[in-house]
Formats: structure tokens, C-alpha cells, sequence
């Protein structure tokens, strides 16, 4: 036991896939290895002009695709320096290599590995594969820690609904917070509301089992663009929110498009028309993935204000100092008021 901790893996990894077990070591010895000779950037060298100050980092809010670009248009020279800078610190000659930089779950300084999986044109995958070599969290999940435990700062006794079980995030949360509720989508083998086997809660996001103004806080971190009847999910999250209650949202999402692309739907039949080529995004219970069917543009803010929502905007955030990198990073939070 001692020896799967001291590799990162936890007993829950022993009940999903124990057959996987031995290549799962195998690949982390790797990397902890690749790792030990990677090329290392220090974030608290980078330039200060660059950054946010920190009780400023979550500031640069959006509520229409009119006010981002002209937030593009006004810092246009500061977003290009920071795009050099990022383009920089990425070794010509190598597949890995670490940023050291804060991790707001760690609270403290932590080897961040960054690989070129799923990147485009050379550049990292800043998004997904910026990943704490400690917590295994990645940069966006990070940020919607800190963004919760920094801004929306739940007291001792608020409930938490996160849209995951499975994960590093889930139990990450559940380690920092006392009332943290999670679940994934079991199919029909399990009632809604109830617990397979492993603990693990059986939620569909279209019609939730929790009581009606029940939880301070939900978080959904890349679940709504695999919800085929998303607005339903929307509404469901407005319904459970008490008053004052926040929503923290993180999808895919193209900057410059006011209309969502939609990649798939769902036919009367139940059956799936692809819209375009099948994208499949990582499940943690499943290995085949979870099927993309939108990439989402400004008219999801608008459908979060039909549901009721209110202060509903797109926050925009960097920081090579916290790990925050890839451009502008996004977050969409809401209140139900």
C-alpha cells in the first residue's frame, strides 16, 4: 500500500480497473522519471508586468461577446507579450517538460508537468495538460479551486454540489470542504439518488434528486457539453441553488462565436445524429469517453439567464506565477439572486 501512495494512486484506483493497475504504475514510474530530467521554468522569475495582482485575478468579467472584444482590443499588446512569453518557456527539443508555480490546492510551490498531448501547432494543451505533479489537478481545474476558495468562499457549513465523484477534484474538494455532494451517471443499473457498490451517487443532471434550495454552491467542470437536453441541466442547477447560491461553470468554449456549435443531437428515436465527426472527451469510469455534443458560444450565457440566473458572465484569467496559463483561460459563473 505504501507504494501505490507513494505513486499517486489511491484505493479507489484498486476498485476501478485493478486489471490496469500494473500499466498505470508503469506509465508513472515513466513519467516520474521523464520528469527528473525535464527542462524546469520558474514562474516566480517570469516578468511581474505580466501579471494580475492577485486579489485582481478574477476581475476581467464578460457578460457579452461585445465586452470581450473590446477587452481584446484595449490589452491587444499585453495578451501578445504574454503569448511570447508562453511560446518561450516551451523547449524546441522536447515532448515534457515542469513549470514550478503556486498550486492554490497545494498551497504551495509545486512541479507542474506540461507534455505537448492534444496540443496544436507545437504549443501545449495549456489547458488540459498543465498538471500538478502533487494534487493531479490540471490548469482549469486549479483555477475554479481557487476561484471558489478565494471569491466565492463558502462558510463552514455550505453544501457543494460538484458534478464528479471519481476524481482528483472531488476529493480534493471533499478534503477542504465538510458538505461536499458528488455523483456521476450511473444508467438505469442504479436509482437516482442512490449509491452503487463503490459509494459513488447515481445523478442524471436533467432531473437531480436534491431537495429544491439545498446547496450554496454547484460546480460543473466540463459535464454540460455532454448533457444532450443541457437547458434541463441548467434549470435543475437554478432550481437546487438556495437563494444567493453560486454556479461555476467551466465547457468548451469558442470565444469568437456568439452561437453555440453543436456536434451531435439526440433524435426522437433516441438515436444520435453526428453533426460532425465524433468527439469524445476523457470519463473517468468509462475508457471509451464521454461523447462532445456542443462546443458552447455567448448564447449559453443567455440560456443561464432564462433559467434565472443573474450576475451571469464569463471571467477571463492568466497567471504564470499560479499556473494559469494558454491565453485567456475562461470560467462563467452565475448567482441565483
Amino acid at each position: 500500500m505504501k507504494f501505490i501512495t507513494e505513486l499517486g494512486l489511491e484505493v479507489r484506483d484498486l476498485a476501478f480497473g485493478a486489471h490496469r493497475i500494473p500499466s498505470r504504475i508503469a506509465r508513472r514510474v515513466s513519467r516520474a522519471l521523464q520528469t527528473a530530467r525535464a527542462p524546469t521554468v520558474r514562474a516566480d522569475e517570469g516578468p511581474v508586468e505580466l501579471e494580475t495582482a492577485e486579489d485582481r485575478l478574477w476581475a476581467i468579467i464578460c457578460p457579452s461577446l461585445d465586452e470581450y472584444r473590446a477587452y481584446v482590443s484595449l490589452n491587444a499588446s499585453l495578451l501578445e507579450r504574454r503569448d511570447a512569453l508562453e511560446r518561450a518557456i516551451v523547449p524546441q527539443a522536447a515532448d515534457y517538460f515542469a513549470v514550478d508555480a503556486y498550486c492554490s490546492v497545494c498551497r504551495r510551490t509545486r512541479r507542474l508537468h506540461v507534455d505537448i498531448l492534444f496540443g496544436e501547432r507545437g504549443a501545449p494543451n495549456w489547458r488540459e495538460r498543465l498538471v500538478c505533479g502533487h494534487c493531479k489537478l490540471p490548469n482549469r481545474i486549479r483555477a475554479v479551486y481557487d476561484f471558489l476558495d478565494s471569491t466565492v468562499q463558502p462558510g463552514p457549513n455550505a453544501a457543494i454540489y460538484v458534478m464528479e465523484q471519481s476524481t482528483p477534484f472531488f476529493r480534493a474538494l471533499s478534503r477542504r470542504y465538510a458538505h461536499v455532494i458528488g455523483s456521476e451517471h450511473l444508467g438505469n443499473g442504479v436509482p437516482l439518488g442512490a449509491r452503487n457498490r463503490w459509494g459513488i451517487r447515481n445523478e442524471d443532471l436533467t432531473r437531480l434528486t436534491l431537495d429544491s434550495g439545498s446547496v450554496d454552491v454547484i460546480v460543473a467542470t466540463d459535464v454540460l457539453e455532454h448533457v444532450p437536453n443541457y437547458g434541463a441541466a441548467l434549470a435543475e442547477c437554478f432550481r437546487s441553488l438556495k437563494e444567493g447560491g453560486s454556479l461555476i461553470v467551466t465547457v468548451p468554449f469558442v470565444l469568437e462565436s456568439p452561437t453555440t456549435l453543436v456536434r451531435a443531437r439526440v433524435r426522437d428515436d433516441a438515436s444520435i445524429e453526428y453533426c460532425l465527426p465524433p468527439e469524445y472527451h476523457g470519463d473517468p469510469l468509462h475508457s471509451r469517453g464521454a461523447l462532445c455534443y456542443y462546443h458552447f458560444g455567448w448564447d449559453f450565457l443567455d440560456h443561464l439567464r432564462e433559467a434565472g440566473f443573474s450576475g451571469v458572465c464569463l471571467r477571463l484569467y492568466w497567471s504564470f506565477r499560479r499556473g494559469y496559463l494558454g491565453g485567456m483561460q475562461l470560467m462563467i459563473t452565475a448567482q441565483k439572486a
